[in-house]
């Protein structure tokens, strides 16, 4: 009964723990509804894509990795909860990455669409190397549309033979 009461202290605590720092690192993002995902949600656009889920050796981090030597494409879903569109509808999309490939980046792509699933507007960025996050800011979108997120991860590197891998992704939209 101690080792369940224990248990449930630390859970309770690192809960807590992620409350605030959750809040403190949007404070400055009032009014936002602020969604992260796993880059292992992504799925490729190609069903024979060299593409793999991977863990790194404590279980402590998840991605999605190229693993074969050419660039794949991968699609990552993004949940719509709020129906109004307008202007910059979309804040935020950030994309964590690890671009391991020096002679290619990594290359994303955020569109939202309207009902009929034509493109109201889009925004891209692309990865310069190493571990970094691409932006994209102030997204249009019509009213009960969609998004898309398409994100092209590079071979291996030439040299080294060590993947690039997409890490997490975020997506901020106005309440």
């Amino acid at each position: 009964m101690k080792l369940i009461t224990s248990i449930r202290s630390i859970l309770l605590g690192a809960a807590a723990m992620a409350a605030l720092s959750f809040n403190a690192a949007h404070a400055d993002w009032p009014g936002q509804d602020w969604k992260g995902y796993s880059a292992v949600n992504c799925v490729p656009t190609n069903e024979n894509s060299a593409v793999s889920l991977s863990r790194s050796v404590s279980g402590s981090s998840v991605a999605i990795s190229n693993t074969g030597i050419t660039p794949v494409s991968v699609f990552c879903p993004i949940v719509r909860d709020v129906s109004e569109g307008g202007t910059d509808r979309v804040k935020a999309v950030r994309i964590l990455v690890n671009d391991r490939n020096p002679t290619a980046a990594i290359r994303c792509n955020f569109s939202s669409h309207d009902q009929n699933g034509v493109m109201v507007d889009s925004a891209s960025d692309a990865s310069v190397g190493g571990v970094e996050t691409l932006t994209m800011d102030g997204i249009n979108a019509s009213t009960w549309g969609s998004y898309a997120l398409i994100c092209q991860i590079p071979g291996r590197n030439p040299v080294t033979n060590l993947q690039s891998y997409l890490i997490n992704y975020r997506v901020d939209e106005t309440l």
